[in-house]
């Protein structure tokens, strides 16, 4: 399964291509989502997320500023692996999850988009005299998500190795791969736009097309 968090004329044409729709809440979908559901269950898929977003931490303090709000352990992030992790209200209520991941110039923290708006208000607060900004990264970056019971093959025959435990992260011509955890081979795939467009035809061969309500039961599973 491959998941985008980033939209531009080569993706919505992809889109209209096959017939792409949205429901109410504006989660994107190829057939009914219970199909979808079932195809993830049982085939390698690929499905294009509307529903994930992107906040982008940099600056000389962006390491510090995110060690105090998080509930798991900044520094001990490298660039070869990625954390889960949580922000939290100071009653210690979780007000937003998070895949962690770092680069040479900051942090992608990727979160559900829809909470993105008050997500950046509420942590700006906090951010005083911190050498850090805050922004919604969204629309300049591209994370897919794969999953299924051959898609291990499937990316060692696009880059010749994969992580081999959860969060663990793999760099692939400017390409980030992360292990995810789950019962199925799961993978994150993260890049610049044109990185995973050079990258999308071999990415996308082969694997079937579903929406947000899919890779959504695979986290919970």
């Amino acid at each position: 399964m491959i998941a985008l968090v980033y939209m531009d004329s080569f993706w919505l044409n992809h889109l209209q291509h096959h017939h792409a729709r949205y429901d109410e809440q504006g989660y994107l979908f190829f057939t009914e989502p219970q199909e979808e559901i079932r195809r993830a269950a049982n085939t390698e898929v690929l499905a294009l997320l509307q529903g994930h977003g992107v906040i982008r931490a940099s600056g000389v303090d962006a390491e510090a500023f995110l060690q105090g709000q998080f509930s798991n352990d900044v520094t001990a992030l490298t660039m070869n692996q990625a954390q889960l992790t949580a922000w939290c209200s100071p009653k210690g209520r979780v007000l937003a999850l998070m895949l962690l991941l770092r680069d040479e110039s900051g942090y992608n923290l990727l979160i559900p988009r829809a909470l993105i708006p008050a997500t950046l208000k509420r942590m700006r607060m906090f951010v005083l005299r911190s050498k850090v900004v805050l922004e919604d990264f969204s629309d300049q970056c591209v994370y897919l998500g794969c999953a299924g019971t051959g898609i291990e093959q499937h990316l060692q025959r696009q880059f010749g190795s994969v992580p081999d435990v959860a969060y663990a992260v793999q760099h692939h011509a400017g390409l980030q791969l992360t292990r995810l955890p789950g019962p199925r081979p799961r993978f994150l795939i993260g890049g610049t736009p044109s990185a995973v467009m050079t990258n999308w035809p071999l990415l996308s061969a082969s694997l079937t097309l579903v929406g947000d309500a899919a890779w959504q039961w695979l986290d919970i599973e």
